[in-house]
């Protein structure tokens, strides 16, 4: 049950992340959507 609670949480923090940082709105795919979230959400 910890791995699958520790996933849910990874899953959900980098979700929110993405929606509220405007990434899925960009245009790009994959990894490059949470790589632009996490620029926007740690600079």
């Amino acid at each position: 049950t910890g791995t699958f609670i520790d996933t849910m949480l990874v899953c959900t923090m980098t979700g929110l992340s993405i929606v509220m940082a405007g990434s899925h709105e960009k245009g790009l795919e994959g990894v490059a959507v949470t790589t632009d979230a996490f620029k926007a959400g740690l600079l």
